[in-house]
């Protein structure tokens, strides 16, 4: 049965693929609207630059904008203003009506899409990583963001390109962070830039290996134990995405991770540490020591409140891990002096511990692109 558009007054068919999947076919189903009115309807076409075809159900009162409004909300395309409309060589002004733009039953308009191709996804994984459900879907939810018209965020804090991206409900879901961003790359935003390999703010540690720890940080999280957020690698296109280079840039294509965004309620320093539980703090602790986490203050331990007021932290930021040389300072874990630190492992802790694997770890870490001295 065709749908039923309430605001617009309007009705789309439904589409099912064709033989070859290029376009898309008319349900012929009847519908329900009165002979008065199905003596007024239009049946307007539309094609893409992809040659697929949709057919819908209008009258001659709609606007321009109503077209728009059910391919965003029917067929998947970006916002209104995003997409342009033509009628032959004329491009359609949002609000003018079907019956201003003298188009009639079975006219045929053209559509195209600024900035972002709908059958080009500014998001997709990259690499040989395997990705599962939830990888996927949350790669999925940052691609229909970013093609209704939600621009990634930078971040106002940090050292490197942050930007906070966005589903289709407006909702942040995720965090990107671009190589060629990271401090000391040759496109960082906060004018710490150089060529990709120069030294950064950390000993041992080199711009543009940012992407690969904080992948590493994630899948050496067995079973999620430590609460490291999701984490991938991604290939990312917008034109907000910083560059150097202002002249004629367009789409900009980076490789970068792409980290699950937590929703929280401040940072570990905006609380006091004794209000944090001591499997907590062990749990942080077991990880920046497994990773040789050369960064981790306050800022970068998420704080969220449970529905019993518990707080429980959720480790960030671990671009500064896997140093190819030894050198933690006493303030770069800013766990260390919490009384919670002297308190003994308990029985699931140490079944944890003795339960990794560090000879299929180090495999692990030299195919996502760790480098040797740091293994």
């Amino acid at each position: 049965m065709p749908v039923l558009y309430p605001s617009a007054g309007m009705e789309i068919f439904h589409f099912e693929d064709d033989s070859d999947g290029s376009d898309f076919a008319l349900d012929q189903s009847e519908g329900s609207s009165s002979s008065k009115l199905s003596s007024l309807e239009i049946n307007v076409v539309i094609l893409d630059s992809h040659n697929h075809t949709f057919a819908l159900r209008m009258y001659p009162w709609n606007l321009v904008k109503d077209i728009k409004d059910s391919l965003q909300r029917f067929a998947e395309y970006p916002s209104a203003s995003l997409q342009r409309l033509f009628f032959g060589s004329l491009e359609l002004k949002n609000n003018r009506t079907l019956n201003d733009c003298d188009i009639i039953d079975g006219s045929e308009l053209i559509s195209t899409i600024n900035g972002v191709d709908r059958n080009d996804a500014p998001v997709s994984l990259f690499g040989d990583f395997i990705a599962d459900s939830k990888c996927r879907s949350m790669i999925s939810a940052v691609s229909s963001g970013l093609a209704t018209g939600y621009t990634p965020v930078l971040s106002m804090d940090g050292t490197g390109g942050t930007y906070f991206v966005k589903d289709g409900n407006g909702w942040e879901v995720a965090v990107f962070k671009p190589q060629d961003e990271e401090p000391y790359a040759p496109h960082n935003p906060r004018g710490h830039t150089g060529e990709i390999g120069s030294p950064s703010f950390k000993p041992g540690l080199q711009s543009g290996g940012g992407m690969c720890r904080e992948l590493a940080a994630y899948l050496l999280d067995h079973d999620g134990f430590l609460g490291v957020p999701m984490t991938v690698f991604v290939e990312m296109r917008h034109s907000v995405l910083h560059s150097r280079d202002f002249t004629g840039r367009g789409l900009v294509s980076k490789v970068g991770s792409l980290q699950e965004f937590i929703r929280h309620d401040g940072t570990a320093g905006d609380f006091g540490s004794q209000l944090f539980e001591t499997h907590q703090v062990h749990k942080i602790g077991i990880l920046d020591l497994r990773i040789v986490n050369t960064d981790r203050n306050d800022a970068n331990l998420l704080v969220r409140r449970g529905s019993d007021g518990v707080p429980s932290l959720t480790p960030i930021d671990h671009g500064y891990c896997l140093p190819s040389s030894l050198a933690i300072e006493w303030y770069d874990w800013v766990w260390l002096d919490w009384p919670q630190a002297k308190e003994p492992f308990d029985q699931v802790e140490l079944d944890y511990i003795e339960a990794i694997n560090i000879e299929s770890d180090v495999i692990m870490l030299r195919e996502i692109g760790i480098p040797e001295e740091s293994l």
